[in-house]
């Protein structure tokens, strides 16, 4: 007998197989979860989402290169070749419904890969879920930090509070760490928001109520970038709130993505 795992494994090409990890594999999926991660993070952020949510619906977490399994591979450092690299890949995965979710740098790649897909005419999106992440015309509220020398780089980094203090503290973890976060950094800070139409696409903004990087001021600023529905919600907690606030914000997306099963019937 064929599992699920061994059928998505069959109906995906190897650059997906690459870029994407299924969490858990659906023989004959109804809606897609792209998922990309903020960061330094990576496809572990969304362990256990695919169980949360409905079971018609498929995880995909986005594997980016640099980490993980793709360790060996360079990391993508400017937006341009990030967006064309997963369109490129997504084209052929993009049958059926789906969706985006990305929480900080992942929002905006995800904003970034949906207005790619419009200019190349490709299926949209049934919906796009942006989580942590400031409307991309805004002026930034801080310097870019990538450049930082590494003690001025880690101070900023549990200023975010993002890693656990005794990963901050292993001088052999970050090691590893450090120039996946640069990269990363660098990727979201040197990328230049460029003007162009709102997407037609239903958009669903989140943020953390005690996040002092993105007030809620600078999310509903998303507004101006779709013409269909626009909603915001805050949640408990800071910057990362995607993790302390995981149980509430999987019940939301659960009840966003059993109304797009209902509508397909």
């Amino acid at each position: 007998m064929v599992n699920n795992r061994e059928l998505v494994t069959e109906r995906k090409s190897p650059d997906a197989r690459e870029w994407l990890l299924v969490q858990p594999a659906r023989a004959m999926p109804r809606f897609k979860l792209f998922c990309l991660p903020y960061a330094g993070g990576g496809t572990t952020i969304f362990h256990g989402w695919g169980a949360a949510l409905p079971a018609a619906v498929e995880v995909q977490a986005v594997r980016l290169p640099g980490r993980g399994p793709r360790l060996r591979e360079p990391a993508l450092t400017q937006m341009s070749a990030l967006v064309t690299a997963m369109v490129d890949v997504l084209e052929p995965e993009l049958s059926g419904m789906y969706g985006f979710f990305g929480h900080s740098m992942g929002g905006r790649v995800a904003f970034e890969v949906t207005r790619e897909l419009d200019r190349r005419r490709l299926p949209q999106p049934a919906q796009l879920w942006i989580s942590g992440s400031r409307a991309p015309q805004l002026r930034p509220r801080r310097a870019p930090i990538h450049e930082l020398p590494e003690s001025e780089f880690i101070a900023e980094l549990q200023r975010y509070g993002g890693a656990p203090s005794e990963v901050l503290a292993n001088h052999e973890l970050m090691q590893i760490f450090v120039p996946i976060l640069r990269s990363d950094f660098a990727l979201h800070d040197t990328h230049t928001h460029r003007p162009g139409p709102p997407l037609s696409v239903p958009l669903s903004v989140f943020g953390g109520t005690e996040d002092p990087y993105v007030p809620a001021s600078d999310l509903e600023a998303w507004s101006e970038h779709t013409t269909a529905a626009f909603d915001l919600q805050m949640f408990p907690g800071a910057h990362f709130f995607v993790h302390g606030a995981k149980d509430l914000l999987l019940d939301r997306l659960g009840r966003d993505l059993n109304t797009w099963l209902e509508r397909a019937g």
